[in-house]
């Protein structure tokens, strides 16, 4: 049976673009491929609505690894 199991990438950085770059290179040295990363860019942690990680976790499946360096 073939593995079905992807990897999905998830990145937040309340102010400084340069934090999300790193992080978006850090999740495709993981092996996270660019159209599985997701981001939120200017969200403090206090924000409770965070689209980005909603999209990244509707993208998950059974079996699959939710990766947020």
């Amino acid at each position: 049976m073939a593995n079905t199991a992807k990897l999905v990438g998830y990145a937040r950085c309340s102010l400084e673009p340069e934090d999300l770059a790193a992080q978006q290179e850090r999740l495709r040295e993981l092996g996270v491929p660019d159209d599985r990363i997701y981001c939120d860019q200017g969200l403090t942690g206090v924000d409770t609505e965070r689209p980005g990680l909603e999209q990244a976790l509707r993208a998950v499946d059974k079996g699959d690894t939710l990766v947020a360096p």
